[in-house]
């Protein structure tokens, strides 16, 4: 008589991954605390180091229910001198997270003796299922601005998308996203996105770039638009700069001089 014993499949480790994924440096307290987060598969640990070097152990957060993709740091504050930690107003930086549930968790941690997180997830909008977007090379990124104010993340199921955030400080969590735009990335496999630092003659006009390969060759993308107008009314222009590389520094005389 043959038994049929049970049998299961282990959808993810019961134990959590030892290995850090991401070394963030970032003030979600305030700017007089000096925290580290440590970013791995499945949560994330809040380190903050002493005087001497010595890093303690704050707080942690398990249990997002799924894997962490991307983690960035969202600077909201440009000038964190004012800010006090007795105060109701968000710190100086946002923890971002990419999930794998198609959501980003933006994150802080408030408190002296007992220390709690602040979490708000923003879902990204799913894309309808095509033949060119399920056959693009979109990876699970994510960039912050270098000043604050934008995040871009692009994953297979939502293309490329750009968010405009706040930088007031005494805005609630729910408020720091203030706009967004779907775009329909290039037709190439992305492999890194940035967003790079505003030229000093525009210091409202961002510019993003995405390197890629296209046909078995490398493709820079350039996307640049005034961050003063709302992204809603600019979703019919998102038309990339694309440049072959490969011509060395002739190209990248090109991108220097378009971006200054």
């Amino acid at each position: 008589m043959n038994e049929h014993k049970p049998a299961a499949v282990m959808a993810r480790l019961c134990v959590p991954s030892p290995i850090v994924k991401h070394i963030l440096p970032a003030r979600v307290r305030s700017k007089a605390q000096h925290d580290v987060i440590f970013v791995y598969d499945y949560h994330i640990e809040l380190y903050e180091f002493t005087a001497d070097g010595r890093p303690l152990h704050a707080l942690s957060r398990h249990f997002f229910g799924c894997r962490i993709q991307a983690a960035k740091v969202l600077e909201i504050d440009e000038d964190p001198e004012h800010y006090s930690i007795a105060e109701e107003h968000l710190p100086p930086e946002l923890i971002v997270l990419k999930l794998a549930s198609a959501q980003l968790q933006l994150m802080y941690v408030s408190g002296t003796d007992v220390l709690d997180w602040h979490e708000y997830g923003w879902p990204l909008p799913i894309l309808p299922s095509t033949p060119r977007n399920l056959s693009l090379g979109v990876e699970d990124l994510l960039a912050v601005g270098p000043t604050g104010g934008l995040i871009v993340a692009s994953s297979p199921e939502s293309g490329l998308i750009i968010l405009s955030t706040s930088m007031d400080t005494t805005r609630t969590l729910d408020r720091v996203i203030e706009d967004d735009a779907v775009v329909t990335p290039p037709d190439m496999i992305i492999l890194k996105l940035e967003i790079l630092y505003p030229p000093a003659s525009d210091p409202s006009r961002a510019v993003l770039i995405l390197l890629g390969i296209q046909d078995g060759k490398s493709v820079l993308c350039l996307y640049s638009w005034d961050t003063k107008i709302i992204l809603l009314a600019l979703e019919d222009t998102w038309k990339p700069i694309k440049h072959a590389l490969g011509k060395g520094s002739v190209i990248m005389r090109q991108v220097i001089a378009y971006i200054d």
